[in-house]
């Protein structure tokens, strides 16, 4: 018995050190259609995702890439398409849904 009750304990300690696994991100996604063209698109979501207060912004050729320290917003000007997409990812989804549309709405 007392072997049964010290095992218990040296697992209970075992697992109580070992570290806990972070939660996936949650992710929310939105388009509507824009007719601006490219460059202008790319120009417009690279200071609205400033204005919202993202940092270390980087643009490519059709996205735009901006960061906090919990979320992570990407526009995507897709001209042929006539659409704009927008991706917020991060910790709480309620806030990814807030700040998509948000973005989304300053267009």
């Amino acid at each position: 018995m007392a072997m049964v009750k010290w095992s218990a304990v040296l697992i209970s300690l075992l697992l109580w050190g070992m570290p806990a696994e972070a939660a996936a991100p949650s992710i929310y996604t939105i388009h509507k259609s824009t007719q601006l063209p490219l460059a202008q698109c790319v120009a417009r979501a690279r200071a609205i995702v400033g204005q919202n207060g993202f940092t270390d912004i980087k643009s490519a050729t059709y996205s735009t890439f901006g960061f906090t320290s919990e979320y992570t917003i990407v526009v995507r000007c897709m001209p042929t398409e006539n659409t704009v997409f927008v991706v917020v990812a991060g910790g709480q989804l309620a806030e990814c849904d807030r700040l998509a549309n948000k973005a989304l709405n300053e267009f």
